[in-house]
């Protein structure tokens, strides 16, 4: 890996048109788009003659660039730091959720329900009971949610976000992407 003080470059694929289509940084720029070229379903999209690279100090300075191109420039496949697509992913996400769920909302709310009953429980002994009879239905819970964060992550993965831009969008550190992605 560089040094953070290596000079990085910021580059911008763009189609024929003149759409941008993928801001991104590296300090290898020819060994990073053959990379793009190989692993990108959209690569056939790239007018190689659109493409810019504008070099900076180090990078740190090229993150913080990339991120401000993503926010201000809405490239069509940048996924992370790019509102217009993190919004679309979210809008995707909840309606998948809210489809699984429609039919769950009523145990949410039989939950609730329960919990409130058991809280009413005047005997102490016997709320500690209850409630740890649905505690005890916790740990299915936990597992299935762990499976589902693993299965999306891969699914940003096999989209070709980088551990980098996973990382960023779930708010994790990259070492955490690596363990969710093994």
């Amino acid at each position: 890996m560089t040094s953070p003080e290596s000079p990085t470059c910021l580059y911008r694929f763009y189609d024929d048109g003149g759409a941008l289509l993928y801001v991104g940084i590296t300090s290898s720029p020819n060994a990073r788009m053959a990379a793009h070229a190989r692993e990108k379903a959209w690569w056939p999209e790239v007018d190689a003659d659109r493409t810019t690279i504008q070099w900076l100090t180090n990078r740190p300075e090229a993150e913080r660039a990339e991120v401000e191109a993503i926010r201000d420039e809405s490239p069509r496949y940048n996924v992370a730091d790019n509102p217009a697509e993190r919004s679309a992913m979210v809008a995707r996400a909840r309606e998948v959720a809210l489809s699984g769920m429609a039919a769950r909302s009523t145990k949410i709310e039989e939950w609730e329900a329960l919990a409130d009953a058991i809280e009413s429980v005047a005997d102490p002994a016997e709320r500690a009971r209850l409630a740890g009879r649905q505690l005890a239905e916790v740990p299915t819970m936990q597992s299935k949610l762990r499976s589902v964060r693993v299965v999306a992550t891969r699914e940003l993965k096999a989209g070709g976000m980088s551990n980098a831009e996973i990382a960023r969008v779930l708010g994790v550190h990259r070492n955490r992407v690596q363990q969710l992605l093994a």
